[in-house]
């Protein structure tokens, strides 16, 4: 995950993720150029539903 956009109360609307053979790939296995690499948007609603499947491992927090 890239970035996280959030509505004026920090609730989140977009995600940003760069795409390499994950839950929304193309072609799994398989190298798509254009595709795999590049930061996409995703909704955080449309998030939540292609991720119901993964657990969360863990995560980093950044020094303000």
């Amino acid at each position: 995950m890239e970035y996280v956009e959030r509505d004026s109360n920090g609730n989140p609307i977009n995600i940003y993720i760069t795409e390499t053979n994950g839950a929304n790939t193309l072609n799994k296995d398989k190298f798509d150029p254009g595709y795999d690499g590049i930061v996409q948007k995703i909704t955080f609603e449309d998030f939540k539903k292609d991720v119901e499947y993964l657990q969360l491992a863990g995560y980093i927090v950044v020094n303000k």
